[in-house]
């Protein structure tokens, strides 16, 4: 993905801004690993300590 078509993305994106799902979009649009979004999706590989935080390493 180049520039111009990161930013035209990045902006749909905050036009319909969904709190919920927003980083799992742009990660999505970002060419992510759909295996990773799956699981962060899922929240079994999630190492925070706080409610409604999202800390996740890769054990790769």
């Amino acid at each position: 993905m180049n520039t111009t078509q990161f930013e035209t993305t990045f902006k749909k994106l905050v036009k319909s801004l969904k709190k919920d799902s927003f980083i799992f979009d742009f990660l999505f649009h970002t060419n992510y690993q759909k295996q990773a979004l799956r699981a962060l999706k899922r929240g079994n590989v999630y190492f925070s300590k706080f409610e409604g935080e999202v800390s996740w390493r890769n054990n790769e």
